[in-house]
């Protein structure tokens, strides 16, 4: 537990969008869980962490289609 821990502090004082490390979080917080199944801030992070995926995701999703936009737009191609 010692060595999954400071990886996923690092993620939850993280404020930047960082898929791949929230993505590793999650995987040891999973591995944390089953060793500790009621430890109350573990399944806090896990919500955190999870929530945080999501939101980050469908932001870039967003940018995504506007950028999309704009080359179509910018293509003259309407």
């Amino acid at each position: 537990i010692n060595v999954l821990m400071p990886p996923i502090r690092q993620a939850v004082d993280n404020q930047k969008f960082d898929k791949k490390q929230i993505q590793n979080a999650l995987k040891n917080l999973e591995e944390v869980l089953q060793l500790q199944p009621n430890n109350p801030q573990v399944q806090e992070y896990k919500t955190l962490l999870t929530d945080r995926l999501n939101r980050g995701e469908k932001g870039m999703q967003y940018e995504q289609s506007i950028k999309k936009g704009n080359e179509f737009y910018d293509a003259k191609n309407y």
